[in-house]
């Protein structure tokens, strides 16, 4: 069995920006936090990263991140269960 965990964090700690909630799930400005990620298809940590994350087969969140983000539709990515 393997677990994997993944994570984006600020420095001070944080994983959203201020005033986050259900029409703001990484809260002001939090987006930022994952712009690394924005290069999902580059050679090296970004693209390794995405690639590992798609390879899932199950998200494990906490109630908040999960309510926040509308449940995902039921579908976080690539069909693995919530």
């Amino acid at each position: 069995m393997a677990l994997r965990v993944d994570m984006t964090i600020s420095l001070d700690g944080f994983v959203t920006g201020p005033d986050d909630g259900p029409d703001a799930p990484m809260g002001e400005g939090g987006f930022r936090l994952f712009n690394w990620l924005d290069r999902r298809l580059d050679t090296g940590p970004a693209g390794e990263a995405y690639t590992e994350l798609m390879a899932t087969r199950a998200l494990i969140s906490g109630r908040r991140t999960y309510e926040h983000a509308g449940h995902w539709g039921g579908d976080h990515h690539d069909g693995v269960p919530i």
